[in-house]
């Protein structure tokens, strides 16, 4: 009994002391990262509106994450796992979006590798008038509202979605108003790039999606132009359309190009002598020889090639 109640003990006491460790050592991580962040404000001398957000942002972003970076965890695994990873990670937002539904597995994996999460404290503007729209946001968690010119435009919340659709549009826009955060947020993020060569790799899915993405708020200003992107798939079609251009041509002048032979030039082929494995002094006369007719071969016009044979007859 003595033996039992020791080794309960042990087992025991143990287990504690190995949680008190663990907490301890993310208590430790927590304040080690912290300091850092405040030594960058220190020596970049923030100002202290910016300040506070900085340390709000890291306060929400380390409870949502308990201070792992997927990114940098996801960098050590083969791409096959990653996306699996990825698919496991965004498999809600996959889900509830009538947009990826019907997509092949296949699609939803290249879908979930280029999705990115941000996270927003209450006040935070995720986009500001003006701005770039480089991507479409996927509301995960909290509510956000649109603002204009002082105005509330509308107040959107989870499954809600904001940006614009890609494939409507061949340029980028801009955006027409802020976008500010109410509460905390979680966003899902993907690229107007990542998703256009996703739609580029899955025909299939794009006219799917584009069917059912319903954006509960457009963000694009149709007021403010902006400059057209070349589409860089055309630009590879054009590129080897051209390159199959260059080709034909080098193909259609290469039966104009006549290299004599040695026959025809009554010279022998180049030989080595056995002893020094260098050309011999009959080789090497026969080599220049041989490069003299080439030359005098090269300088014959096009036209004589490609005057038409008479006959004797004629």
């Amino acid at each position: 009994m003595m033996i039992l109640g020791s080794l309960m003990y042990a087992s025991v006491f143990g287990n504690v002391s190995a949680i008190i460790q663990r907490l301890y050592s993310g208590t430790a991580r927590y304040h080690t990262e912290m300091s850092r962040l405040r030594e960058f404000i220190r020596f970049h001398q923030i100002p202290n509106p910016l300040r506070q957000r900085l340390e709000e942002y890291f306060q929400h972003a380390w409870s949502y994450t308990n201070g792992i970076d997927m990114n940098l965890v996801l960098k050590g695994f083969p791409d096959c796992l990653q996306a699996d990873i990825c698919l496991h990670l965004n498999r809600n937002l996959l889900n509830s979006c009538p947009a990826f539904s019907g997509s092949s597995p296949g699609c939803l994996r290249a879908l979930s590798m280029r999705f990115r999460t941000t996270h927003a404290p209450p006040g935070d503007t995720l986009v500001h008038r003006g701005d770039i729209l480089t991507g479409l946001h996927f509301i995960a968690r909290g509510s956000v509202e649109i603002v204009k010119d002082d105005q509330v435009m509308g107040i959107l919340g989870k499954d809600d979605i904001f940006g614009e659709n890609p494939l409507l549009y061949d340029d980028v826009g801009k955006a027409s108003c802020n976008v500010r955060a109410l509460t905390y947020c979680d966003l899902h993020k993907i690229l107007r790039d990542d998703l256009l060569d996703v739609l580029d790799m899955y025909p299939e899915f794009a006219e799917n999606f584009c069917k059912n993405l319903v954006i509960t708020f457009v963000l694009r200003d149709d007021t403010q132009s902006t400059r057209k992107r070349f589409d860089k798939h055309k630009l590879l079609r054009m590129s080897s359309s051209l390159n199959r251009d260059l080709d034909d041509v080098r193909a259609y002048t290469s039966q104009f190009r006549h290299i004599p032979t040695s026959a025809e030039l009554g010279g022998s082929p180049l030989t080595k002598d056995e002893a020094t494995n260098a050309p011999s002094p009959s080789s090497a006369d026969s080599a220049a020889s041989t490069h003299a007719a080439v030359a005098s071969s090269s300088k014959k016009s096009f036209a004589e090639y490609n005057e038409p044979s008479t006959s004797p007859g004629q």
